[in-house]
């Protein structure tokens, strides 16, 4: 079995260590051998030397549930030497729900020996994020909120507003803003058509819209497009997003 170098270690280190995302280096038997920060108190840990050695199944979190799935990814991985993207859904320490799109992808030495795998990835509702969508989101709507402050910068006024919304508002309103009508909305929710109809008129009132394009432009604007609420996340799992990836995805169904 080859095992890393400590020139090669401490490499990889650095290299996590300036991820914005959260990352994290296993060997081929899928022990934990590196760990950036995030990883570290994202998945429960009190220290790198408590991650150190630790496979899915040991997780201080939820995610352990999800440790047969993982480990077969990351054994396609290895196999293929090719790296995949995932989406993830974990329930995190102090039961966190995060939605994750991950790149899992093999790390291979100067002499091209396998060492292991390396996972990292970024929550797709995290504020960079929001405030990249807010800001594509009030250019798609003709640019309200948004200043000029040169040839091609912009300064976006209050990217963001935390319109508080209950459970059954937030999701009327996620679903909205990504094309669902009423009557699929009730179907998917479980509600009646009048009910869906009736949280929309109050989601009206709290944006200070008039109709509901408006409250879709609006809510667009603010960067609720990728605001995912809490509401939707009821179960883990991990989704191989390259469809040539059977293995993991025959995992995943199973």
């Amino acid at each position: 079995m080859a095992e890393i170098n400590e020139e090669s270690y401490e490499d990889l280190k650095q290299f996590m260590d300036a991820f914005t995302e959260w990352s994290v280096f296993k060997d081929k038997e899928h022990k934990i051998v590196y760990a950036n920060e995030l990883y570290i108190s994202n998945f429960g840990f009190a220290s790198l030397a408590d991650a150190v050695g630790k496979r899915d199944s040991q997780l201080p979190c939820p995610v352990k549930e999800l440790a047969e799935v993982i480990q077969l990814q990351q054994d396609s991985v290895m196999s293929s030497r090719k790296a995949v993207k995932k989406l993830d859904i974990y329930l995190l320490s102090e039961n966190k729900w995060q939605a994750n799109l991950v790149t899992l992808e093999p790390v291979i030495d100067n002499e091209h020996q396998l060492l292991g795998t390396l996972t990292h990835g970024l929550d797709i509702a995290s504020e960079p994020i929001v405030q990249a969508s807010a800001i594509l989101g009030k250019m798609m709507i003709g640019g309200k909120g948004l200043r000029r402050v040169g040839e091609h910068n912009y300064v976006v006024d209050n990217y963001f507003y935390d319109v508080e919304l209950n459970r059954e508002e937030s999701l009327v309103l996620f679903l909205t803003v990504h094309g669902k009508r009423a009557e699929r909305i009730a179907r998917m929710l479980r509600m009646s058509t009048g009910e869906v109809e009736d949280i929309l008129e109050v989601l009206q009132e709290k944006f200070l819209v008039e109709n509901k394009g408006e409250l879709i432009d609006e809510a667009i604007a603010l960067g609720y497009m990728h605001k995912l609420p809490d509401a939707l996340f009821t179960e883990q799992f991990s989704l191989v997003l390259d469809k040539h990836f059977e293995l993991a995805r025959s995992a995943i169904a199973a």
